[in-house]
């Protein structure tokens, strides 16, 4: 899962491959660009991932990272953490290649309760190129609360599913 750090407007992205999920080597880089740039205050890091080895894997993230934000999350926006809810922060970025024009959701981490107490953030935002969301989604998973009810995580399980071979099916043919 390739990290992009991109610590202001005028300064170019840098990508990092290979760098895992969160918390780990990104918390780590994060944390190594905020010192670096002295005066830094706020920094999104936005997170692409590219096409995986078959339509299985990464599944168990992608989810964990979909019930966790449905269950009510925050981010650090001014030196409060305000609640964010899930599928409202989107944004188009464009990324170093392969990925290029990429459809980002924010996602908070816990890069976001780590990171700022370290380096002095007052905002840290997180975004994830998630590939393909069905539309309605994030109001879907809102609504039925999978992490109570087994039928609606089956549900929230096989749109995921599908999302990915639809995504995973879209790359390939991309060559």
């Amino acid at each position: 899962c390739p990290l992009v750090l991109a610590p202001q407007a005028r300064t170019p992205p840098v990508l990092v491959t290979a760098a895992g999920a969160i918390p780990g080597i990104s918390t780590v880089l994060a944390g190594l660009a905020a010192r670096r740039l002295p005066g830094l205050r706020s920094m999104d890091l936005l997170y692409a991932q590219g096409r995986m080895p078959d339509q299985e894997n990464g599944l168990a993230s992608l989810l964990s990272v979909i019930l966790e934000s449905g269950l009510g999350s925050v981010t650090l926006r001014d030196g409060k953490h305000v609640p964010l809810r899930l599928g409202d922060g989107r944004r188009t970025e464009d990324l170093p290649a392969p990925f290029g024009s990429t459809r980002m959701t924010q996602f908070p981490t816990t890069d976001e309760l780590i990171v700022p107490k370290k380096v002095g953030l007052r905002s840290l935002a997180t975004y994830w190129g998630m590939g393909d969301v069905p539309p309605g989604f994030f109001a879907l998973i809102r609504l039925l609360k999978p992490h109570e009810r087994a039928w609606a995580y089956k549900l929230i399980r096989r749109l995921t599913e599908w999302s990915m071979r639809h995504d995973s099916e879209r790359a390939v043919k991309k060559g």
